[in-house]
């Protein structure tokens, strides 16, 4: 598994980029590469091989806004 890359999307009506920032903040490094890791394992155990393109959708947590 290779991250190559990452960036947080923000919208400006539903369905429509509005741009992106990179880096992304939205979720800690560590937590991104045990996602993938945990992702790429799976599919590759499944024999399936090649790119692979993964979009995670994160919300703020209301209980701990920071």
């Amino acid at each position: 598994m290779l991250l190559i890359g990452s960036f947080d999307k923000f919208q400006s009506t539903e369905f429509v980029n509005a741009g992106c920032f990179s880096p992304q903040t939205s979720l800690p490094s560590i937590d991104l590469m045990k996602i993938c890791g945990t992702i790429s394992d799976h599919l590759y155990n499944n024999g399936i091989f090649g790119h692979v393109t993964l979009d995670l959708v994160s919300f703020p947590n209301v209980e701990n806004p920071g």
